[in-house]
């Protein structure tokens, strides 16, 4: 797929991810999977994630869209729409 694609698990540690996605945060698949999304997220931005996964967890939400940024490893920002 051109688009980025990540799956995580319900402890929130990505366990795929395709090459689009690893290129889009400027690493290989193989450092996208011992990373979190929490790790790699702008301060800002991953409380209000954190917030909506919970609510999946507790199944008062069944699903969400969540625009946000991952910062990669030269410290540039690159804006995601979590689904």
């Amino acid at each position: 797929a051109a688009a980025g694609v990540s799956l995580t698990d319900a402890q929130g540690r990505f366990v795929s991810c395709n090459p689009a996605f690893a290129a889009m945060l400027g690493r290989s698949v193989t450092e996208v999977l011992r990373l979190t999304p929490a790790a790699i997220t702008h301060p800002d931005d991953l409380p209000g994630q954190l917030a909506l996964m919970d609510e999946v967890r507790a199944g008062r939400r069944e699903r969400f869209n969540y625009s946000k940024r991952y910062i990669r490893p030269d410290g540039e920002a690159v804006w995601v729409e979590l689904s």
